[in-house]
């Protein structure tokens, strides 16, 4: 027992050791393209010896059924990329908005800075306050509330170019999406138009499969019966057709045999009336037969009749 559990822990090592340095050298990346690969390899030798009936059909049953699951994932991914689109959308729209209300502020604030300072240069007032937003701010508040307002329209301004880009990743997938579905749902279309017809030579394989079995049968069944000089229908046929043969031949012959005996019972009869003193048979005048209807006279029909010796 410590001996087996030494071997498997040997072996188990080694294969660690082995497919970590497999991972290392050709990098997890081949490593799962290579599993993929196998993978694939394994399910396509395992449809291609898929041939029965049954399978098919319950393969076409899996597929039909996988449609629907797959147009649903597909719509409910795009509903939810478009509806990140018109979030984006409406973000980008609040920046934009954010940019420029701070521009108009920042503008404003700048044209009242620049008044101030034209004052306070020409000396026309040594104090000199700045009005804005209902607030009044010395120069050095309005400069710092500038540079506020320049940062928030900064921010604001990236914000926008930031939604942009993912607007267009997203817009991209969008597409993907779309182009997937309208694929999916021509696919579906087309299966379940032609969906009969698969369902036709799923039927024509299966009575195919019965024929050959019917086939195989009779075959097995002749080959058993001329194993054991047994008789099939052609060869029972040909049976009959040499018995019959045979008869006619033997009544042929047996007709032929008493066409002879006629003869010679003949000529045994002629020979004893001979011997017991009757004389051959010969022809006797008849008289002449005169019809009313004809005025030709009739040839007189001959009489036969024995004399004796």
């Amino acid at each position: 027992m410590c001996g087996i559990a030494k071997t498997l822990i040997r072996v188990g090592l080694i294969t660690a050791v082995v497919g970590g340095t497999v991972v290392v050298f050709a990098g997890p990346h081949r490593v799962r393209a290579l599993v993929q690969q196998a993978r694939s390899d394994i399910h396509a030798r395992i449809d291609a010896a898929i041939d029965d009936p049954a399978a098919l059909r319950a393969q076409l049953k899996d597929l039909e059924a996988q449609y629907p699951k797959r147009l649903a994932e597909v719509r409910r991914d795009l509903d939810e990329v478009q509806g990140q689109i018109a979030q984006l959308e409406r973000e980008a729209q609040v920046s934009r908005r954010v940019v420029a209300l701070a521009e108009t502020d920042l503008t404003e604030l700048q044209t009242l800075l620049a008044r101030a300072d034209e004052h306070r240069q020409t000396g026309q007032a040594t104090v000199v306050r700045v009005k804005f937003e209902d607030q009044v701010l010395t120069p050095k508040q309005a400069y710092a509330r500038a540079g506020s307002i320049t940062q928030v329209r900064d921010a604001y301004q990236n914000r926008a170019g930031e939604i942009e880009k993912d607007l267009g990743y997203l817009r991209q997938q969008e597409q993907r999406l779309s182009d997937v579905l309208v694929q999916l749902d021509t696919e579906h279309a087309e299966f379940q138009a032609q969906l009969w017809q698969l369902d036709r030579q799923v039927d024509a394989i299966s009575r195919n499969e019965r024929l050959i079995a019917i086939m195989e049968k009779r075959e097995a069944r002749i080959a058993e019966h001329s194993r054991y000089e047994g008789v099939s229908l052609d060869r029972l046929r040909g049976r009959l057709a040499s018995i019959r043969s045979g008869q006619e031949s033997r009544l042929d012959r047996l007709a032929g045999s008493l066409a002879t005996r006629s003869y010679e019972d003949r000529a045994r009869l002629d020979a004893a009336r001979e011997t017991n003193g009757y004389a051959p048979l010969i022809e006797l005048d008849s008289p002449v037969i005169i019809d009313s209807s004809s005025d030709q006279e009739l040839r007189p029909a001959r009489r036969l009749a024995s004399r004796p010796n």
